[in-house]
């Protein structure tokens, strides 16, 4: 992983991702404007942080990395494995669901992660690009083979094609399971 920072906004991209291709980014809790225990760019709205707070970081957090913030894609996470297919038309925040993909460039894959894994997923070949919100409930029941079986369905993605890094999440010394 590469660390970047622009401005206040620290956060790290995948050197195995072409950057001219795929924008992305695993923010850290740096640059933000919220107060503990929040600290600072904290970016869910399921924490008890201010909506006002969330927004402000948010859009510092896309603006560091060039996107405009009414690109983003969100849904709300069930530690499931349902994916939803973003094809243009405003995808619902309050849409359940724990993985999202998408071949439209202007369109910005989010989600928020405490100490789940996030999968990040590209094929290069269809320019498909996914996220997915690995809990343990989520993993058990298959989540990464989901995102790509569905990318596959809907995009005609190749599972040879495609590229999966996954970001930080808690460590087994903080958690033992």
């Amino acid at each position: 992983m590469l660390a970047e920072r622009r401005g206040t906004v620290s956060f790290k991209t995948f050197e195995s991702f072409p950057s001219d291709r795929l924008t992305h980014a695993i923010f850290d809790r740096i640059g933000g404007v919220s107060p503990d225990p929040y600290h600072s760019l904290n970016m869910s709205i399921s924490t008890g942080d201010s909506i006002e707070n969330v927004r402000e970081n948010r859009h510092r957090a896309f603006h560091a990395i060039g996107i405009p913030p009414a690109a983003m894609a969100t849904v709300w996470q069930v530690h499931g494995t349902r994916t939803i297919t973003v094809n243009g038309q405003p995808c619902d925040p309050s849409n359940k669901a724990d993985a999202l993909i998408t071949a439209m460039p202007e369109v910005a894959l989010f989600m928020s992660f405490a100490d789940c894994v996030p999968i990040l997923l590209y094929d290069p070949v269809q320019h498909v690009a996914g996220i997915a919100h690995a809990g343990w409930k989520g993993t058990i029941r298959g989540i990464a083979h989901t995102v790509v079986r569905e990318m596959g369905r809907n995009f005609g993605c190749r599972p040879a094609d495609i590229h999966a890094a996954i970001g930080p999440s808690i460590s087994a010394e903080r958690y033992p399971v």
